[in-house]
């Protein structure tokens, strides 16, 4: 008889998915904040706006990528 192991979700490893994937997603999110900061002080909002939306798009699906890593881990995990 196979004798199931208790399992929680999240495992370890999904948290460490986690926790380092949104670290890496703070940082970008602070290199960005930092770049328009020094770099693009005398400009218009409009102008930030313009330029920097579409780099928003990065680490958005940089969140979704790590969310789905950790559901697929979690998944294994608990098929095995």
């Amino acid at each position: 008889m196979k004798i199931k192991k208790k399992t929680s979700i999240p495992c370890p490893v999904s948290k460490q998915i986690l926790l380092y994937g949104f670290f890496a997603v703070f940082c970008q999110l602070v290199f960005m904040v930092l770049n328009i900061n020094l770099l693009l002080t005398s400009h218009s909002m409009d102008f930030v706006r313009y330029t920097y939306i579409p780099y928003l798009e990065y680490p958005i699906v940089s969140v979704a990528l790590i969310i789905g890593g950790a559901f697929i881990v979690d998944y294994v995990t608990i098929k095995l």
